[in-house]
């Protein structure tokens, strides 16, 4: 699995290429809708591809310079088209450092990272092993501690999860074999408030989780806040009890995760779903975006 492009899943195909993008430029622009993208170079990943067999083997296969680099090109061409470029999973300083320079020339563009990247770095795969291997991966401390600090200055306005609920035993595989992903729905909001609070405002959670991806998909109208108007979705939060991770608790068909073992200083209570409180039963409804 070192790169999805060979990836022989008749469901997977391969992303568009920087000259794809930029023929499409113009009726992307026109739906007026976000691009998200996976920011990785392709060229840069074949580069360095390598035998998985150390994590620093992860590191040096998928190193930060694709993630830049893939920004820096997806990114000229979203500007001279005007297109809204949005940027899942950013995992690196050189990342942010990238898209901030896009912000500046001009771009239209929103980031999003994931608990993993705040909250892991290289130093925890002796202890994680698999579970820890993702696409990107996680990185180093000093990444860990830029993409905090692009959430404290609101550059990066989302945290979202990259979940992919492999099978226990394909995890269990070696480095080399076992699938990248992580679950991550279940442990998202207390593992982002548990953030927040260290950062001064657990309120800032909400914003990541609950408001900032209601705007970025055009359901900032109805979603995302409590306010007259808007569908009473909510999470009640018990601030005195407190949670740690633990596979016996997930509900994932992949039970391992990255923030396995995360001690957090909340609790769920409860959970309503358009002021209707959430049971056993499933129920929803489709939504679609404003406008």
């Amino acid at each position: 699995m070192l790169h999805g492009l060979d990836a022989s899943d008749p469901d997977l195909e391969a992303p568009p290429d920087y000259g794809t993008l930029t023929r499409l430029g113009p009726a992307i622009a026109e739906l007026g809708l976000p691009l998200a993208i996976h920011a990785e170079d392709p060229g840069i990943l074949h580069t360095f591809r390598r035998p998985l067999e150390t994590y620093e083997d992860v590191l040096s296969a998928r190193p930060a310079e694709a993630e830049s680099v893939a920004i820096s090109a997806a990114t000229a061409v979203a500007r001279q088209h005007g297109i809204h470029l949005h940027v899942a999973h950013l995992s690196s300083a050189l990342g942010l450092h990238a898209a901030e320079e896009a912000i500046a020339a001009g771009t239209w563009l929103t980031l999003e990272t994931c608990p993993q990247y705040l909250w892991r770095t290289d130093a925890d795969f002796a202890r994680l092993g698999t579970a820890m291997k993702m696409n990107p991966p996680v990185r180093r401390a000093s990444d860990q501690q830029a993409l905090r600090d692009g959430l404290r200055r609101e550059v990066i306005g989302i945290v979202a999860t990259d979940h992919a609920p492999h099978a226990e035993a394909e995890k269990a595989q070696d480095l080399e074999h076992a699938p990248p992903g992580t679950p991550g729905v279940q442990t998202l909001y207390l593992s982002c408030l548990e953030l927040a609070k260290q950062l001064g405002d657990p309120w800032l959670a909400c914003k990541w989780v609950c408001e900032g991806p209601a705007q970025l998909i055009g359901m900032g109208e109805s979603k995302g806040r409590i306010a007259p108007g808007y569908d009473a979705d909510l999470v009640v939060v018990d601030p005195k009890r407190s949670t740690t991770f633990s596979p016996k608790a997930m509900r994932s068909r992949q039970r391992h995760g990255a923030l396995e073992g995360l001690r957090v200083s909340f609790s769920i209570d409860s959970v309503y779903l358009r002021g209707a409180r959430v049971g056993a039963k499933a129920a929803g409804r489709m939504v679609t975006p404003s406008g």
